[in-house]
């Protein structure tokens, strides 16, 4: 049996067609699109803490 991390492709995901993986049921992406703190946006001062806030409340 050979490493599954040997793989120079780095976007295979190891998955059959038809398959659904972890990043497109959670749709990953878009949550990560929502993740725009309004510290940041109205007072130009990013509060890191404030992704945490969005995350948990995701």
């Amino acid at each position: 049996m050979s490493c599954p991390f040997q793989g120079d492709d780095v976007t295979d995901t190891g998955l059959r067609p038809g398959q659904v993986g972890y990043n497109d049921y959670l749709k990953i992406s878009d949550l990560l699109k929502f993740q725009i703190p309004l510290s940041e946006k109205v007072e130009h001062n990013l509060v890191h803490d404030e992704y945490l806030f969005i995350i948990i409340h995701q």
